[in-house]
């Protein structure tokens, strides 16, 4: 999601105020599910954000009072940049990955996975709660 398109969701001004909340750090802990993301963004108060993509449109949600007579608030937009950045992995990781072989690859996510609790528990639940067999844990 680039500035221009932003910029056209929620207007030059919100757009460049949205960049400025995410370059701040305005922008809590994404969570994902399917097509939505949410977030909560520091503001005069803390404001919920749901952004959903339909159809390859973007559409935001937000309890900030702007949504009233705006469909995409600079709140929106700080999410929107935060959900880019964490879906876009850096070059140096992308080359390092494409290099290894797959029984590399599954090795370093499971440790990395098994490194972690909540990760752990979060792909547990993503593949069914270890119902598959096979599942050691």
């Amino acid at each position: 999601m680039d500035m221009d398109k932003l910029s056209l969701l929620a207007g030059e001004r919100s757009a460049k105020r949205g960049l400025n909340y995410f370059q701040e750090g305005r922008v809590g802990t994404l969570t994902i599910r399917g097509d939505q993301v949410m977030a909560q963004v520091s503001g005069r108060e803390s404001y919920s954000v749901t952004l959903t993509l339909n159809d390859r449109l973007l559409e935001g949600e937000c309890s900030c009072p702007a949504s009233d007579h705006s469909e995409f608030c600079k709140h929106c937009v700080a999410v929107a940049l935060a959900w880019e950045r964490q879906r876009r992995a850096p070059d140096w990781l992308v080359n390092y990955l494409k290099r290894q072989k797959k029984d590399r690859l599954i090795e370093l996510l499971v440790r990395q996975i098994m490194s972690d609790e909540s990760l752990a528990c979060a792909w547990k639940r993503r593949l069914g709660a270890g119902g598959r067999s096979g599942d050691k844990g």
